[in-house]
């Protein structure tokens, strides 16, 4: 089976965030979706430490290389009409899988240490 990949030239350069522990959404949703939630804050420091502030907690992170880059890939379903099949009938719908290349991550941020309490 192939599935069509579709590349676009102009893609971001994304990086992985890579720590311990869970993220839970804050709210009475019921389902645990991170989708357009606000994590933090992430800033850049000097000599390449990176800290990340979530609510009253901040991690301090280096940035690492990785060995092989990663691509980050949009999955899509798309419906096509068949032209006709073996009884003759046309309009049967079948589904088709794509994906979308929308960046590439080739570098990490690594979060090793436990995160320190802020005290506000």
């Amino acid at each position: 089976m192939l599935v069509p990949v579709l590349v676009d030239a102009a893609g971001c350069e994304w990086s992985l965030l890579e720590f311990q522990g869970e993220l839970l959404p804050s709210g009475g949703k019921g389902a645990l979706d991170l989708q357009g939630v606000d994590i933090g804050t992430l800033r850049f420091g000097h000599a390449g430490v990176l800290t990340l502030r979530i609510g009253t907690h901040v991690l301090t992170g280096t940035v690492q290389t990785l060995p092989k880059p990663f691509a980050i890939l949009h999955k899509s379903d798309a419906s096509h009409a068949m032209d006709g099949t073996t009884d003759g009938s046309v309009g049967a719908a079948a589904a088709q899988v794509q994906y979308e290349v929308v960046g590439i991550a080739r570098t990490r941020v690594v979060f090793a240490s436990r995160p320190k309490p802020v005290l506000a």
